[in-house]
Formats: C-alpha cells, structure tokens, sequence
C-alpha cells in the first residue's frame, strides 16, 4: 500500500524537491508546481524526468520504513503498557516511538532519495548536463 501510494506519488515529490533546492535569483525551473511538471517533462520525459529520479530509493524507503513500524509497535506497545494496550494513550505513544526510530534508522535512505531527485538531469556527449538543477555542470 505504502509503496504503490509513494510511487505514484513520486512525480509531486520530484517537483517538490526541484523547486525547493532552486537557487534564489537563477532559477532553473518556472515557479509554480504544474509549470515545473510541465518543463520537467517536456526537457527530459515524463518517465524520466518525473516518475524514475529516485524511485528505487523511494520504494524502499516506503518497505522498510513501514515494515520497522508495523513490526516494531506490537513490542513497543507491550512495553509501554503492559496490563492496558488497547488505552488510546498507547497507542498514540507507541506509534509516536515507533515512528520516530523508524524515521531516524531510515533517514539516511531519505537523503538518498532527495539527492537522487535533484540531481536528476540528461547529459550531453561531453558530460555536461543540460537538463536539472545542476545544469551546465559535469
């Protein structure tokens, strides 16, 4: 569930991260999400420039950070409260703890998965990218 929701998702997380990383005064994308989208794949393809930067980090960010969490809480739960898991402080409490230690473990995949989108360009012949953030550049 996780994994199809963030896939499908990625596209938006992509734009995001692209016009959140911009330079102030040389920008590279137009401002505004959908005038982004539309120069993303206009530049580099709807696959490539939108759905696949960063897409295998993004699917298993989503599988092992939702697995931690699904795995960790009944033990974390049973710790919190031993003789009352079903109180709604509980639970709050054990999903709070076991979404931040998910979030901690896995923040380095995150980090992954946000360079990854960024630096998402097409190189010409001679290395230089002409497309993305960082275009111009080897």
């Amino acid at each position: 569930g996780c994994a199809v929701a963030d896939s499908a998702l990625n596209p938006l997380e992509v734009t995001k991260i692209k016009l959140q990383l911009q330079v102030v005064g040389h920008p590279v994308y137009q401002t505004g999400m959908f005038s982004c989208m539309r120069q993303c794949a206009v530049e580099d393809g709807v696959l490539r420039g939108l759905y696949m930067p960063g897409l295998t980090a993004t699917l298993i960010r989503a599988m092992t950070y939702t697995a931690f969490r699904v795995g960790a809480y009944p033990t974390v739960r049973d710790r919190v409260a031993p003789g009352d898991p079903d109180s709604l402080p509980t639970k709050l409490l054990s999903g709070a703890a076991t979404g931040g230690m998910a979030s901690a473990v896995f923040c380095p995949v995150d980090m992954v998965r946000i360079r990854l989108q960024a630096d998402s360009g097409t190189a010409g012949c001679d290395g230089v990218l002409r497309t993305g953030l960082r275009r111009g550049r080897r």
